[in-house]
């Protein structure tokens, strides 16, 4: 087993790119500067976009 701490953390980033494929799937950059900083090679993040979407 993997002894690994969870980070979670709320961050408001800008959308540098988007890209759309079929069956609404989105490839999206993202500017945010926190996320990039703690993030590891594999790991993943989950996006909110709000209600507005």
């Amino acid at each position: 087993m993997f002894n690994q701490k969870a980070v979670i953390f709320e961050e408001r980033s800008e959308v540098i790119d988007q890209i759309e494929h079929d069956s609404d799937q989105f490839i999206i950059t993202l500017k945010a500067p926190k996320a990039s900083k703690a993030a590891k090679p594999g790991e993943f993040a989950f996006v909110d976009c709000g209600e507005n979407t």
